[in-house]
């Protein structure tokens, strides 16, 4: 179970992702080591985002991402 973890400091030019499934997502709170996705460097993302997935203002889900 991954709920429970250490604070942690993403180290410069990169990003902390969170799956969709808490428990069982090989997340940015999974290392790579452990077959995770670590903290990927912002170098190695490809593609942009399109719109917005969740959002704790609900009226902003879907909404279009303009670059």
């Amino acid at each position: 179970e991954t709920d429970e973890m250490a604070e942690l400091q993403v180290p410069p030019g990169h990003i902390f992702v969170l799956g969709d499934n808490r428990d069982h997502a090989a997340d940015s709170r999974v290392p790579t080591a452990m077959n995770g996705a670590g903290m990927p460097a912002l170098d190695d993302i490809r593609g942009r985002p399109l719109f917005i997935w969740w959002s704790g203002d609900h009226s902003r889900i879907g909404a279009r991402i303009n670059p």
